[in-house]
């Protein structure tokens, strides 16, 4: 204990194994030297500045040789510590900001004897970065008998449970940046892990957990065949943990995919969920599985139960699993969206994709997701509420005006739609096929001044188009200036290849009519 004010306080020993740790130790050190009374740092062997930076933080740094044994140099390590209270932590990870104000408070009004803390995991795999959180007994009191255990992914937990010491969850979060640095340094690691596993296994061959993690660095080496052979032996050994089996039903599921065997995935999956089920990591494999089965209503079900998952404490989902995937609402709308396209249920995809929107109104696939769908929609009122908000959201993006306005033209609401013409125009102004509709929509409406205008300043911004010269055309000819409808035509035959000849051949015969009505008889 400490005294501060008269008033004692526990201490906190932050525990570190390291060796070759210079490019990550000095961020991990100042992450935690807030809130520590010491800092103990075990060598097993560093060649580079590992030992000076923590020498530099102040840290007591021992060596130990290294004997092919994590959870051996872990406990040397709490040899050397001194506080009532141990934060074990490693080079590549990092205290969060929020859990440095909150540890203090957390160990002085500690009703429990260890605290699980949440990991976040950013892993960089063969198909891309994915976010997985861990959580398990990283601050614990130290005590009597409270040692680490396992050559390689070695756990405090088991002692732990064996004293019957009270284990709780805590809203505390390390973040983890060691396997964020590209697929190779992935796959090294879990070379080096599989050599100590096997090892583990053979030194004990009951060792359920040893198995799984064995499973875990196969499957990352994608030796495929061995991994659902050593998952299998895992997932039914009574001693293995139910949180522990149910990532362990998750991987076997990914070796399933590999091998082409979606509905077996499927049904690991819904194994996975009966053993947890208030994980999200189960349920995100089951609905790209439904999705590539398309199963879309299936797939389009079990996203939507992710949602209220995203509301829950992490601190209550990660007790049901070992390992779980860590998403956002924003990921979660991206796939649902391309799910109701994909059931073709167009009007739900344009209300996820204005939501999508609202997060971010600059997103480029989103915008055309949006504008996507919404051709997709017959019934024009069905999505003009949709469209309406997402102008509202991005008043910036001129790509809804003109949609708007075809919406609101169908519906009948003339006025509005020509507004919303006009708008895209302004954002537009050399748009050929814009000026085209709103010269027809004005002359429908009788608004011919108006129409003559926009003809006029396209023609000042030497704007040439098909259909632009062409409701120009209509235009003088409902004005009966057949002069002028020959010049559109004109132009018309200079923006197109299409063959004029009969349009020609009836203005031809109309001028010649109305040459031969104007003639006086003689």
């Amino acid at each position: 204990m400490s005294s501060t004010g008269g008033q004692t306080r526990p201490t906190l020993s932050v525990s570190m194994i390291v060796r070759n740790e210079e490019c990550f130790l000095k961020e991990c050190l100042e992450s935690v030297r807030p809130i520590a009374d010491e800092i103990v740092v075990v060598d097993t062997g560093s060649t580079d500045s590992t030992k000076d930076i923590a020498l530099g933080f102040g840290a007591r740094v021992f060596e130990y040789p290294w004997r092919d044994d994590f959870a051996a140099a872990r406990n040397f390590s709490l040899q050397h510590c001194s506080g009532d209270w141990i934060l074990y932590i490693d080079a590549d990870e990092r205290l969060t900001p929020e859990s440095i104000r909150l540890l203090p408070e957390l160990i002085s009004r500690a009703k429990a004897d260890a605290y699980a803390v949440t990991i976040q995991n950013p892993q960089t795999m063969q198909h891309g970065t994915f976010h997985q959180q861990n959580a398990y007994p990283r601050l614990f009191r130290r005590l009597p008998g409270v040692q680490f255990e396992g050559r390689v992914h070695e756990q405090i937990w088991p002692s732990l449970k064996r004293l019957n010491l009270k284990i709780q969850s805590s809203p505390l979060t390390i973040f983890h940046v060691g396997y964020n640095r590209g697929y190779d340094v992935v796959k090294q690691k879990a070379r080096r892990n599989l050599e100590l596993l096997e090892k583990q296994v053979a030194d004990d061959p009951d060792d359920a957990y040893a198995r799984f993690q064995m499973g875990n660095s196969l499957v990352v080496l994608q030796r495929y065949d061995e991994a659902k052979a050593v998952l299998g032996q895992a997932v039914v050994h009574p001693k293995l943990d139910r949180s522990v089996q149910a990532s362990c039903y998750n991987l076997l599921a990914e070796v399933a995919v590999r091998s082409g065997n979606l509905r077996e995935a499927a049904t690991l999956c819904l194994r996975s969920l009966d053993l947890a089920p208030s994980q999200i990591m189960a349920r995100w494999f089951l609905a790209l599985l439904y999705y590539d089965l398309r199963e879309y209503e299936k797939a389009i079900g079990v996203l939507k139960q992710i949602y209220p998952l995203l509301r829950t404490p992490r601190t209550e989902r990660s007790s049901q699993i070992s390992s779980d995937l860590e998403l956002t609402a924003a990921e979660v709308d991206r796939r649902l969206a391309f799910t109701y396209e994909a059931a073709s249920k167009w009007t739900e995809a344009l209300e996820v994709y204005v939501r999508m929107l609202q997060r971010n109104p600059d997103a480029e696939d989103v915008l055309h997701g949006l504008l996507r769908c919404e051709k997709k929609v017959a019934e024009p009122r069905a999505c003009m509420e949709q469209l309406e908000a997402a102008a509202r959201i991005a008043p910036h993006r001129h790509e809804f005006f003109l949609p708007l306005a075809l919406r609101h033209y169908t519906s009948g609401d003339q006025r509005t739609a020509l507004r919303y013409l006009d708008k895209a125009i302004d954002a537009e102004p050399t748009n050929g096929e814009l000026y085209a509709l709103a010269i027809r929509w004005r002359t429908e409406a009788g608004e011919m001044e108006e129409a003559e205008r926009l003809i006029n300043t396209a023609g000042e911004k030497r704007i040439r188009a098909f259909e632009l010269h062409k409701a120009a055309l209509q235009l003088t000819l409902a004005k009966g200036d057949v002069h002028a409808a020959f010049g559109h035509l004109e132009l018309m035959a200079q923006t197109s290849d299409v063959d004029l000849t009969p349009l020609r051949n009836r203005l031809s015969a109309l001028a010649a009519k109305l040459s031969a009505a104007s003639t006086p008889e003689t």
